[in-house]
Protein backbone atom coordinates (compact mmCIF):
# COMPACT_ATOMS: atom_id res chain seq x y z
CA UNK A 1 0.00 0.00 0.00
CA UNK A 2 1.22 3.26 -0.42
CA UNK A 3 2.87 5.43 2.40
CA UNK A 4 0.38 7.53 2.79
CA UNK A 5 -1.74 4.79 4.60
CA UNK A 6 0.09 5.89 7.29
CA UNK A 7 -1.06 9.96 7.00
CA UNK A 8 -3.64 9.33 9.75
CA UNK A 9 -1.66 8.29 12.40
CA UNK A 10 2.12 9.13 11.94
CA UNK A 11 3.50 12.67 11.86
CA UNK A 12 3.43 14.29 8.42
CA UNK A 13 6.89 15.32 8.76
CA UNK A 14 7.72 11.11 8.64
CA UNK A 15 5.46 10.56 5.57
CA UNK A 16 7.35 13.35 3.86
CA UNK A 17 10.82 11.49 4.74
CA UNK A 18 9.49 8.91 3.50
CA UNK A 19 8.80 9.88 0.19
CA UNK A 20 11.84 12.24 -0.06
CA UNK A 21 14.10 8.97 0.26
CA UNK A 22 12.22 7.05 -2.08
CA UNK A 23 9.71 5.02 -0.25
CA UNK A 24 6.06 4.89 -1.84
CA UNK A 25 5.33 1.54 -0.78
CA UNK A 26 4.83 0.32 2.77
CA UNK A 27 6.20 -2.87 1.80
CA UNK A 28 9.56 -0.97 1.64
CA UNK A 29 9.58 -0.37 5.10
CA UNK A 30 11.13 -4.09 5.77
CA UNK A 31 14.47 -3.20 3.89
CA UNK A 32 15.21 0.22 4.67
CA UNK A 33 17.98 1.31 7.37
CA UNK A 34 16.82 4.11 9.69
CA UNK A 35 20.05 5.34 10.24
CA UNK A 36 19.50 7.44 6.54
CA UNK A 37 15.82 7.98 7.11
CA UNK A 38 16.67 10.25 9.83
CA UNK A 39 13.63 9.01 11.65
CA UNK A 40 13.45 8.00 15.12
CA UNK A 41 13.37 3.96 15.67
CA UNK A 42 10.46 4.35 17.56
CA UNK A 43 8.50 5.87 14.75
CA UNK A 44 9.78 3.88 12.22
CA UNK A 45 9.25 0.67 14.80
CA UNK A 46 5.61 2.09 15.26
CA UNK A 47 4.67 2.24 11.41
CA UNK A 48 5.88 -0.98 10.84
CA UNK A 49 4.14 -2.47 13.40
CA UNK A 50 1.04 -1.09 12.03
CA UNK A 51 1.92 -2.00 8.27
CA UNK A 52 1.72 -5.26 9.76
CA UNK A 53 -1.90 -5.27 11.19
CA UNK A 54 -3.25 -3.95 8.37
CA UNK A 55 -2.44 -6.69 6.68
CA UNK A 56 -5.74 -7.80 8.77
CA UNK A 57 -8.67 -7.63 6.89
CA UNK A 58 -10.92 -4.87 8.34
CA UNK A 59 -8.16 -3.24 10.80
CA UNK A 60 -7.37 0.27 8.57
CA UNK A 61 -4.48 2.58 10.29
CA UNK A 62 -6.40 4.32 13.19
CA UNK A 63 -7.37 0.96 14.73
CA UNK A 64 -4.12 -0.64 14.04
CA UNK A 65 -2.32 2.53 15.96
CA UNK A 66 -4.60 2.15 18.75
CA UNK A 67 -3.79 -1.86 18.56
CA UNK A 68 -0.01 -0.74 18.89
CA UNK A 69 -0.68 1.58 21.59
CA UNK A 70 -2.16 -0.97 23.88
CA UNK A 71 0.56 -3.33 22.75
CA UNK A 72 -0.61 -5.23 20.12
CA UNK A 73 2.91 -5.02 17.92
CA UNK A 74 2.31 -8.14 15.54
CA UNK A 75 -0.29 -10.26 14.01
CA UNK A 76 1.37 -12.97 16.36
CA UNK A 77 0.48 -11.27 19.49
CA UNK A 78 -3.16 -10.29 18.48
CA UNK A 79 -3.73 -13.68 17.29
CA UNK A 80 -3.50 -14.87 20.99
CA UNK A 81 -5.61 -12.36 22.43
CA UNK A 82 -8.47 -12.86 24.55
CA UNK A 83 -11.38 -10.39 22.20
CA UNK A 84 -13.02 -9.32 25.92
CA UNK A 85 -9.59 -8.28 27.35
CA UNK A 86 -8.83 -6.91 23.70
CA UNK A 87 -11.83 -4.80 23.48
CA UNK A 88 -11.81 -3.37 27.01
CA UNK A 89 -7.59 -2.05 26.30
CA UNK A 90 -9.22 -0.47 23.46
CA UNK A 91 -12.27 1.32 24.94
CA UNK A 92 -10.02 2.46 27.89
CA UNK A 93 -7.08 3.34 25.39
CA UNK A 94 -9.67 5.50 22.85
CA UNK A 95 -11.58 6.64 25.68
CA UNK A 96 -7.95 8.73 26.78
CA UNK A 97 -6.90 9.59 23.44
CA UNK A 98 -9.50 9.94 21.45
CA UNK A 99 -8.26 7.95 18.32
CA UNK A 100 -11.75 7.14 16.64
CA UNK A 101 -15.12 7.96 16.95
CA UNK A 102 -16.35 4.11 16.70
CA UNK A 103 -15.22 1.42 18.75
CA UNK A 104 -15.01 -1.86 17.23
CA UNK A 105 -17.39 -4.68 18.10
CA UNK A 106 -16.67 -8.25 19.88
CA UNK A 107 -17.65 -9.32 17.28
CA UNK A 108 -15.25 -7.61 14.89
CA UNK A 109 -12.54 -7.63 17.05
CA UNK A 110 -13.15 -12.03 17.34
CA UNK A 111 -12.73 -11.98 13.31
CA UNK A 112 -9.63 -9.93 13.46
CA UNK A 113 -8.25 -12.67 16.01
CA UNK A 114 -9.45 -15.66 13.46
CA UNK A 115 -7.79 -13.70 10.62
CA UNK A 116 -4.85 -13.29 13.00
CA UNK A 117 -4.79 -16.94 13.64
CA UNK A 118 -5.76 -18.51 9.81
CA UNK A 119 -2.97 -15.89 8.50
CA UNK A 120 -0.29 -17.10 10.48
CA UNK A 121 -1.31 -20.53 9.81
CA UNK A 122 -1.17 -20.15 5.78
CA UNK A 123 2.45 -18.02 6.45
CA UNK A 124 3.81 -21.57 8.36
CA UNK A 125 2.29 -23.48 5.75
CA UNK A 126 4.42 -21.94 3.10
Amino acid sequence: MHISYLEKVVPQKYIISFLNHGIKDTNELSCINTDVLNIPPNIFTYCKCIVSLARIPYIGPIFAAILVNVGILSIDTLANQEPISLRDRIINFNSKNHYSKTIPSLSKISNWIVCANQLLKTNSLE
